[in-house]
């Protein structure tokens, strides 16, 4: 059994970077083994409640697999599957549906509701995005860079933010920022101004690079931001009020809308998109991520995305390894070599 066995991931800000790199090597063998025939059914007969309170492609379908690679089975759990939030509260349903399964993985709106069912329930709950953090696809990130670098020390990480009608919550920028400073990752955010990271989390990123001897910063200039960058991964997001407002909004109308600052006033907001001028500022084996689905010609170019140093779909399909890699550590204790 490692370290990880039994352990839940509501948030990154808990792992420490031994507990990182125990993810990234797992992740890693994991997927080379798989490529070679070689299967991991060590979650036999195990079962994973997976909640999904906001639509998921990636996230529910990579989930989903991968229980299934390892063996296991996973239950898709949808807005009125269950009594939930109907007849029934999540402090009831999770203390029988504890019995029923080995894990939980949730998509909610609020991360406080997150930090309960955790509480509630005696098996490894993972936080599969919510208004707050998205632990999965930062981890997926990261060891996207990780499998092809091999190491973090001195990388330039740009966070670029990007123009979008929508409104997608921040939780990838909160979760990279509790892990970047630990892997001695200089880590920009590329934003707005008005659109920074909560400032706890900022709070707590610097006092971690401080550690490390790595940089965090924010800088309302996208242009200057990318200069020499590693990484750019284009994202657009909103604070956690505006996420919900617009969850909230989406239920009644269909439409996603919130009065964010460039929901409101667009037009000051359009121009922050990446472009190939902008990869081309940035080293030349730059690798471009975006977590998917991405607004083309909105955050990005159309070049941008399909273009040579964009790694998106890569990207996206890692979310299936390291997902697997998750659960076999932290529902199946998974010992490695």
């Amino acid at each position: 059994m490692t370290q990880l066995a039994g352990r839940d991931m509501t948030t990154l800000k808990d792992y420490d970077v031994d507990d990182l790199y125990m993810i990234f090597d797992t992740a890693r063998q994991m997927k080379l083994e798989w490529k070679r025939g070689q299967r991991h059914p060590i979650l036999q007969d195990r079962t994973l409640a997976m909640f999904f309170e906001i639509p998921s492609t990636r996230t529910s379908i990579s989930f989903e697999t991968a229980m299934t690679q390892l063996g296991g089975h996973g239950i898709y759990l949808s807005p009125g599957r269950t009594w939930i939030k109907i007849e029934e509260s999540w402090r009831d349903a999770m203390r029988v549906i504890d019995r029923y399964v080995d894990g939980i993985t949730a998509r909610l709106m609020e991360h406080s509701v997150l930090e309960q069912i955790a509480e509630w329930a005696k098996v490894p709950v993972i936080n599969a995005s919510d208004d707050w953090e998205h632990p999965c696809q930062a981890l997926t990130d990261f060891f996207t860079f990780f499998e092809r670098r091999r190491r973090f020390e001195g990388a330039k990480w740009v966070a670029a933010w990007g123009y979008r009608e929508s409104t997608a919550p921040i939780g990838l920028v909160h979760s990279s920022l509790y892990i970047a400073p630990r892997l001695g990752i200089d880590y920009v955010i590329a934003a707005p101004k008005g659109y920074e990271p909560d400032p706890k989390v900022l709070e707590f990123a610097k006092k971690e690079a401080e550690v490390t001897g790595a940089k965090i910063e924010f800088v309302d200039n996208l242009e200057e931001a990318v200069e020499g960058a590693d990484v750019i991964n284009i994202y657009s997001y909103v604070a956690p009020k505006y996420f919900r407002m617009a969850l909230d909004a989406y239920k009644k109308t269909g439409k996603y809308a919130a009065p964010a600052p460039h929901v409101t006033n667009p037009e000051k907001y359009k121009h922050w998109k990446v472009t190939d001028e902008h990869v081309d500022r940035a080293k030349r084996n730059v690798m471009v991520m975006h977590c998917m689905p991405v607004a083309r010609g909105e955050e990005c170019d159309d070049s941008v995305v399909d273009g040579p140093r964009s790694v998106m779909i890569d990207e996206a399909e890692n979310r299936l390894h390291v997902q697997k890699a998750i659960l076999a550590l932290l529902l199946g204790g998974y010992p490695g070599k």
